[in-house]
């Protein structure tokens, strides 16, 4: 299932926002450069974000960050699909619009939404959401902007929120781990080949030892953990966005053992390779009968 860019076709002059209503939620799984809400009016079955596939249902609200991979698709005993959909840029007010004192707390949810975030609040909270969402979509102008800022701002004060991704993509650095940076970016770009620990600490002036255990505290865990999560998401996007065999993409992303990979995989994922393959085919199958 290869990720699509979508361009969106902005309704304003700023962002996009509209109530999209189908017999199914008929994008692909695609890309685009914006930021995008979603509240689910009507419909459930799965969405896929990345390598991850979850549940959805009526009454659910997203944010998805700029260029994540994603797909709402229905399950067969849904009727209709409905939402509300905003699609806007970090920049769409200008570049340094967002970088005002007072957006701290907005920004901070625009960079979670990196990873895709669902968000959890109580029904009040839901209540209001909803309204300044249909709100937003629903004027035009001035008022429109308004909306939107208020809406931002009322979801950057949601205390409960649920990252879609494994947080492990966004590793925060302080300033008594920034010795380790070069490291971390080296395993991050260099994961699909060969990487000895020997080597790895040597980029930290480090001994193996002291940067294992400065390695474990600073991301949480072991230097082996943190690489094989890397090549198992990587795995997973392949699966997803691919036909290439399960073995073939296995080397690729730097196993050597097709047995380790199985075991490292679901030990992540939950679930194996190929299940994980099947899942895909079973959704795009019902979403193409439906």
């Amino acid at each position: 299932m290869k990720a699509i860019k979508e361009n969106v076709l902005c309704t304003t002059e700023s962002f996009a926002a509209y109530q999209f209503e189908g017999q199914n939620f008929n994008h692909p799984y695609h890309f685009h450069h914006q930021i995008e809400i979603v509240v689910i009016l009507q419909s459930s079955g799965k969405l896929v974000v990345g390598d991850h596939i979850a549940p959805y249902q009526q009454g659910d609200i997203y944010i998805l960050g700029s260029n994540l991979p994603h797909a709402f698709i229905c399950s067969s005993r849904a009727k209709t699909a409905k939402s509300l959909v905003i699609q806007f840029e970090r920049n769409c007010f200008g570049d340094q619009f967002f970088e005002l004192p007072e957006f701290k707390s907005v920004n901070l949810l625009l960079e979670q939404a990196a990873l895709g975030v669902k968000i959890v609040g109580n029904e009040q909270e839901a209540a209001s959401l909803h309204h300044t969402i249909r709100k937003t979509c629903y004027s035009d102008g001035l008022d429109a902007i308004i909306h939107l800022l208020k809406l931002l701002n009322e979801l950057s004060q949601i205390e409960h929120l649920e990252t879609v991704l494994d947080k492990f993509h966004k590793t925060e650095y302080s300033f008594e781990t920034h010795r380790l940076n070069n490291a971390i970016n080296w395993i991050d770009t260099h994961y699909s080949q060969p990487i000895q620990l020997a080597e790895v600490a040597h980029l930290t002036s480090l001994t193996e030892n002291a940067f294992c255990r400065a390695f474990k505290k600073a991301t949480g865990k072991t230097f082996l953990q943190y690489l094989n999560d890397i090549r198992v998401h990587e795995a997973a996007q392949l699966l997803i966005e691919s036909n290439r065999s399960v073995t073939d993409i296995a080397y690729d992303v730097g196993f050597t053992n097709i047995s380790s990979f199985n075991r490292y995989f679901k030990k992540i994922k939950g679930v194996s390779p190929s299940d994980l393959r099947k899942q895909i085919f079973d959704l795009e199958e019902s979403n193409v009968n439906q």
